[in-house]
């Protein structure tokens, strides 16, 4: 071997070991920024501020879960940025009072029934029980709570209410909605609930038919002729978004019947809970992610779903809002809302278990 060869082959080694060399820096660069992000990763902080006013309370009640019937759904996370949202750490929990019936509540009742058309002097309230009263005759029946002045109305199937929803609908429906949310607002003005009700509330129509031997109105499809028209009012806070127990429609509505400028209320209803704003207290929540694992794991009731839906359902939307009750529940407070492919929506109550009862 010549010295040219000894030294071209030094040179060679010489450039293979530079560059193994840089290989091995770089791993153990690599693997050293690793552990040092790792170390210096801090346990997510206690929320600040917070007040356990009333110790641990009772998860929200899902009042319109669905009985899925055993079947267990799986779930794939399909937000914009394909991660978990950011969301509040904490979230006030509020007192929901229980109103006494007062000895005025026929009087108030009974101004609730005229709006309706009751004729009081001939048709008196039933006691149902000790906080329900009945108002019935020949045609439709009021239902009214006497400590809140909830309500419930309802035009009987009857022919009465099959001439009502078989009339033939004005040409332009959608010219007259206007006209259909003010007499909904003003049926709704009549009541101190109606007004809490209003109060910021958003409003959505939706064309519904009536199927008279079960005596429900659902909405209808591209092919169906409409009968009625339902007016939802979805209430409002100022904290954060609320949902109804539906989702897609509220427990506070209206239906009216025929779909033209001479429509009367076939349907109402006023399921309202205030809140008491003194004394709120301030409670930690579960983050997104953990969330997110009660949802794969069937913790969150499903309140809506298409039939046969696609699996996995591609959840889009993740957030809190607080639960408005459609029956009276003792504390106002936030659920996580799952948002997803086939009309599903789930809720999940959002505060830490720790401060929940079992």
């Amino acid at each position: 071997m010549t010295l040219s060869d000894l030294a071209y082959k030094a040179r060679i080694a010489i450039k293979v070991g530079g560059v193994f060399f840089v290989a091995i820096v770089l791993v153990y660069g690599i693997i050293a920024f690793v552990f040092m992000q790792v170390g210096n990763k801090t346990p997510e902080a206690e929320p600040q501020n917070l007040n356990i006013a009333f110790a641990n309370v009772p998860p929200v009640s899902i009042e319109q879960a669905l009985d899925l019937d055993g079947a267990q759904y799986t779930y794939l996370l399909n937000t914009i940025d394909n991660d978990y949202p950011v969301t509040t750490s904490a979230a006030q929990v509020f007192f929901v009072p229980i109103k006494n019936v007062t000895l005025s509540y026929t009087k108030q009742a009974d101004a609730i029934a005229q709006e309706f058309g009751f004729d009081i002097d001939v048709v008196r309230p039933e006691r149902l029980n000790e906080g329900e009263v009945a108002y019935e005759d020949e045609t439709k029946r009021l239902d009214v709570d006497i400590r809140n002045f909830n309500y419930t109305f309802t035009v009987k199937s009857s022919p009465l209410l099959q001439e009502l929803v078989e009339a033939t609908p004005s040409a332009d429906v959608v010219s007259l909605e206007d006209s259909w949310k003010s007499m909904a607002q003003n049926i709704f003005l009549q009541s101190q609930s109606g007004n809490d009700v209003l109060s910021g509330a958003s409003t959505n129509v939706v064309y519904v038919s009536y199927d008279l031997s079960d005596g429900k109105y659902t909405p209808i499809d591209d092919q169906t002729q409409p009968q009625a028209v339902r007016i939802d009012f979805f209430k409002k806070d100022d904290l954060l978004p609320m949902v109804s127990p539906y989702f897609f429609t509220s427990q506070n509505y209206v239906i009216l019947a025929p779909l033209t400028p001479d429509a009367t209320i076939v349907q109402a209803q006023i399921k309202t809970y205030p809140k008491l704003l003194e004394g709120a207290g301030r409670y930690p929540l579960i983050t997104a992610a953990e969330a997110w694992k009660q949802l794969e794991a069937h913790k969150a009731k499903v309140v809506s779903i298409a039939d046969n839906p696609e699996l996995p359902i591609k959840i889009s939307t993740i957030y809190v809002a607080y639960y408005d009750p459609e029956s009276y529940q003792q504390y106002y407070q936030p659920v996580f809302v799952f948002l997803g492919s086939d009309n599903f929506v789930a809720y999940l109550p959002a505060i830490k278990p720790q401060y929940l009862l079992k």
